[in-house]
């Protein structure tokens, strides 16, 4: 029963869990307690523990976070909860959406949606205490972002100068900035979700996390990501080993972690607010050989500190 399930029944590597209901899914929603399927969105729901940092299992029972996966047919992201004693997880159609009840021992049931979840618990990491009072202010809330469209057609970075709208509308891109922190490579900076006549202080906060980031060094990012890099390629190739696959065997046989920087790539940075604390983010999204279908996103907080590394 639920004592020995663990919800990493389900690897994250299988982005395509819920074809055809697969027996590990059916598994879990008869007998594990904290998953859930929403008939109404075809998605699979799922509370487990989580290592510290990185978004796989835990090494050890008494180091971890929990964290509530929402897998849907096009992938999936986790909303990290409170630590407390979890019970239930249930999901019951409402008008025109899904309500989720999460039940614990310490506050018994919250009891929310995947809207209020994004805007509340999506983005970035929190300390314990935020976290608790997040968690415990969420209730069924539906809020539907105004819309306006920007006029501007491009803004201005006291760091970086002037930058041309990108892509989508709230979207503002240079295409290539020197990054000191990565060996000095020079990669597309997008300003995301941003309408200035809806924000007036974005700038000001963007460019101040900017000024930080960009004092960082190379020596910074070998120091701050070898080792969290290195155990990430190593527990992700493990839960998908292929005896066949060269690159496997390559990266679970390099030297010295170092070697791992041979193997990853920048490709773009974004800087954008962050669920319902409006704290500015920067986030590092690069390609690499180990998860060459969803890469490894870094993100960084408005002191420039790394705070989750996502795969």
């Amino acid at each position: 029963m639920y004592t020995s399930l663990t919800g990493w029944e389900i690897e994250r590597s299988e982005s395509n869990i819920l074809a055809n209901k697969k027996k590990e899914v059916e598994q879990l929603l008869q007998n594990y307690p904290l998953c859930a399927w929403d008939e109404a969105e075809e998605s699979f729901w799922i509370i487990r523990k989580y290592h510290p940092v990185l978004q796989r299992e835990p090494d050890t029972e008494t180091e971890f976070r929990y964290g509530l996966l929402y897998h849907f047919p096009s992938g999936h992201c986790c909303y990290f909860l409170p630590h407390y004693t979890y019970t239930q997880l249930s999901i019951k159609p409402r008008d025109g959406y899904s309500q989720i009840t999460i039940t614990s021992d310490e506050v018994g049931d919250i009891v929310t949606n995947k809207n209020e979840l994004g805007r509340k618990l999506l983005y970035g990491i929190k300390t314990e205490e935020e976290r608790d009072t997040v968690f415990k202010s969420l209730c069924d809330e539906i809020k539907v972002k105004q819309k306006v469209v920007s006029k501007e057609t491009e803004i201005t970075s006291a760091v970086l100068g002037v930058i041309p709208k990108g892509e989508f509308d709230d979207w503002w891109t240079l295409k290539a900035v020197e990054i000191p922190y990565w060996n000095k490579q020079n990669v597309p900076i997008t300003f995301a979700n941003y309408t200035p006549a809806l924000d007036a202080n974005f700038m000001a906060e963007a460019d101040s996390l900017l000024q930080i980031f960009l004092a960082k060094t190379n020596q910074d990012r070998i120091d701050e990501l070898t080792h969290l890099l290195h155990q990430d390629c190593i527990n992700f190739i493990s839960d998908v080993w292929d005896e066949e696959n060269e690159m496997h065997h390559t990266l679970a046989h390099l030297a010295v972690e170092s070697e791992i920087w041979n193997y990853i790539y920048l490709k773009d940075l974004y800087v954008e607010r962050i669920g319902n604390t409006d704290e500015m983010q920067l986030i590092l999204h690069c390609d690499c050989e180990w998860d060459d279908e969803h890469g490894v996103d870094l993100a960084y907080n408005k002191e420039g500190k790394l705070i989750d590394l996502e795969a």
